[in-house]
């Protein structure tokens, strides 16, 4: 009987499956800022160097000019990783690579979560090609990942 010893990136591929909400510490925006905590869902992990995740906020009273553009948002507060009235942000899309994906989960600053149901996930597939503000590439990237899947 074979028993090998999955190696880190097959690890990371089973750990990292879309739909997989984590909460990561330190998160450092690419515009600066603060690193804070976040919950993230996991939206594309595939063979590329980066994973992609998206943000989720529950702060959605703040005013900002494109929040009332349509295929902005996509409500989460009905799954069981979410306390409080929570969003998905399908326009903001989270990279991390592989090796900074490993060295986080070492150093313990990623806590897994309940996965959002297969129905929220279809949800979110369904409505980014309707995002205004994600990048082509992105998307074409995410939706081979889901034809994949």
């Amino acid at each position: 009987m074979n028993t090998s010893t999955p190696t880190i990136e097959e690890q990371l591929t089973q750990l990292f499956i879309a739909g997989t909400v984590i909460r990561m510490l330190d998160v450092e925006y690419t515009d600066g800022g603060t690193p804070t905590d976040k919950r993230l869902i996991v939206i594309c992990n595939d063979d590329n160097e980066e994973s992609l995740f998206l943000f989720t906020t529950s702060n959605i009273e703040r005013e900002y000019k494109f929040y009332d553009l349509p295929g902005i948002f996509i409500e989460a507060n009905t799954e069981s990783s979410f306390s409080k009235d929570t969003m998905i942000q399908l326009y903001r899309i989270y990279k991390v690579t592989k090796s900074d994906l490993q060295k986080k989960l070492i150093d313990g600053k990623i806590q897994f979560l309940q996965p959002i149901s297969q129905h929220r996930l279809d949800l979110i597939y369904d409505e980014l090609p309707n995002c205004p503000m994600l990048v082509r590439k992105d998307m074409r990237r995410i939706l081979q990942y889901r034809s994949r899947s």
